[in-house]
């Protein structure tokens, strides 16, 4: 199976939905974000692989058939390049609507001054996963190397 579906969109963006749609739709199996949290020994090495340059989508994408959400979409020019045949799928929501979800989602488990953020905090010292998938959201998200992170705007 090659990927056939490429998810181009941010996160929050509707991509689980988008998920469970195309895998209804008989696109196999959809890689998502969810993939990394479910296997954070194997995906999050992965991951870092490929923000390093390393083209390593046979591994990431074996018997899938699409991918929605990140960190597929961070790679979808790659993807494009290496699945030529697959077609891309640009999910978009309300700026301000995006944003708020964002914002109460990855930046306040990262950022935030929420309960959510005290105990991503808590498990990242007892958990050495935990920690490396913390390091490659903020790699992803916030890093310098990072190609076009999202704009998070300030509040006032």
């Amino acid at each position: 199976m090659s990927i056939e579906l490429i998810g181009a969109g941010l996160p929050r963006t509707g991509t689980l939905t988008q998920k469970v749609a195309l895998e209804q739709l008989g696109l196999g199996s959809c890689y998502h974000w969810v993939d990394v949290l479910a296997d954070l020994d194997s995906q999050v090495p992965l991951w870092n692989r490929a923000l390093d340059g390393e083209a390593v989508w046979e591994e990431v994408f074996a018997g899938r058939g699409a991918s929605a959400d990140w960190p597929g979409g961070y790679f979808y020019r790659e993807l494009m390049d290496f699945y030529p045949d697959a077609k891309v799928l640009l999910s978009v929501r309300e700026p301000e609507s995006w944003e708020r979800s964002f914002r109460s989602t990855i930046v306040d488990m990262c950022y935030g001054e929420s309960l959510i953020r005290l105990l991503s905090s808590a498990r990242r010292e007892i958990d050495p996963r935990w920690r490396s998938y913390l390091a490659l959201v903020d790699r992803m998200f916030w890093a310098s190397r990072a190609r076009s992170p999202p704009a998070i705007p300030r509040r006032s």
